[in-house]
């Protein structure tokens, strides 16, 4: 739940890094993290008639663009890595998929060239693995020292990386998945396979003709009944599984054998986690827990957050003002925020009047914005 933007004006926040009153305590803000989106936002501002354009900072580095090439910049915005590349690309894991004349390879956070300029693309990294696709737009998998561990032997990647030790690809016109050796895990006589997360919740869905399957990671088929009753099965955690009912429209949550667990009357279901679940109806968003019951009773929320620990954070439909509350609807902090955003573990950013600080999740003070 990294980074979950809840309502928040950074520009707003950013005006708050320059409130006279508001004086960060270096001592104590020296390693708190801070948002994206807000150095970004700062780097855009410092940097403004240096450069074309400031492109979405991940894992401290901005890309930046002049005369039509690109580079990156450190958070303090000193460039640190030349301009020479024709595309954005942010760092993810600490590398950075880059394009020359037309074809893509690897650098790390030095600048140094990890995977030369010999593909057409190269997808998401995940599990050790880049996927990527040879110049013959055969698909396979390569490590960052450019070794081929899956062969560029595929047609296409259903999704981009390998999600529970297992790759869904597809041979000619039928899907199927390999694992890391490449052995055939799942048969590749599927239509259509695990076009949402892949195997990360244990299961996919699949379709033969018109026929909807479930399956595991086995390749084995899973019965679940009632399954053509369903436009919408999206694999959760402990087993469960959204839908949506192909009549109503309305989405709830069932098991693998098929019992309701959350009734199939709701506009949408989401952030389902360790056993309570965010529904929306016509009225707003509400807070289910066991077999499907309200949590506590407020007016509907706005928007709605599980934050973990028993934990979450919202605002209701009545009133913009976003409040930390625990599994009672107590507020743990007593007056309310113009934001909250999760930083870390027990750490959240907040707002309120023009000023921001960090708070744990008992919510008490940590320290002052480090900007």
């Amino acid at each position: 739940m990294k980074k979950i933007i809840a309502g928040i004006l950074f520009t707003g926040i950013l005006g708050a890094c320059n409130t006279p009153t508001q004086k960060a305590d270096t001592s104590q803000t020296k390693e708190l993290p801070v948002p994206d989106e807000m150095i970004t936002l700062k780097l855009q501002e410092k940097l403004k008639g240096q450069y074309d354009n400031v492109w979405d900072v991940a894992e401290g580095f901005d890309a930046v663009l002049k005369d039509g090439k690109w580079g990156f910049v450190d958070t303090s915005g000193k460039l640190v890595i030349p301009l020479q590349f024709e595309s954005p690309a942010q760092f993810r894991n600490g590398f950075a998929t880059v394009k020359k004349e037309g074809k893509m390879g690897i650098i790390d956070k030095t600048g140094k060239l990890l995977v030369d300029f010999l593909y057409d693309y190269i997808g998401d990294y995940n599990d050790g693995l880049f996927s990527a696709r040879d110049l013959k737009s055969k698909y396979g998998f390569i490590d960052s020292a450019n070794n081929v561990i899956i062969p560029f032997e595929y047609d296409e990647v259903n999704i981009s990386w390998f999600s529970g030790g297992i790759a869904i690809l597809q041979k000619g016109n039928k899907y199927g998945a390999v694992d890391k050796a490449n052995k055939t895990v799942v048969p590749f006589e599927y239509d259509e396979l695990g076009i949402t997360d892949g195997f990360a919740k244990g299961y996919v869905v699949g379709k033969k003709g018109n026929k909807t399957l479930l399956v595991d990671k086995t390749g084995k088929p899973v019965n679940l009944p009632n399954i053509e009753l369903y436009e919408k099965i999206q694999p959760i955690e402990n087993n469960l599984l959204v839908v949506k009912e192909k009549k109503s429209g309305k989405e709830g949550i069932v098991d693998l054998t098929g019992k309701v667990i959350i009734p199939l009357k709701y506009n949408s279901v989401s952030n389902f986690y360790k056993g309570y679940a965010i529904v929306e109806g016509d009225s707003g968003r509400y807070l289910l827990g066991e077999e499907g019951k309200t949590v506590f009773e407020q007016a509907p929320f706005l928007n709605l957050q599980i934050l973990g620990n028993n934990l979450f954070y919202g605002n209701t439909t009545k009133d913009e003002i976003m409040y930390l509350f625990d599994i009672t609807g107590k507020h743990v902090v007593e007056e309310g925020f113009g934001s909250i955003i999760p930083m870390a573990e027990n750490m959240l950013l907040v707002n309120r009047d023009g000023k921001a600080w960090y708070i744990n999740y008992k919510g008490e003070k940590i320290a002052d914005l480090p900007l």
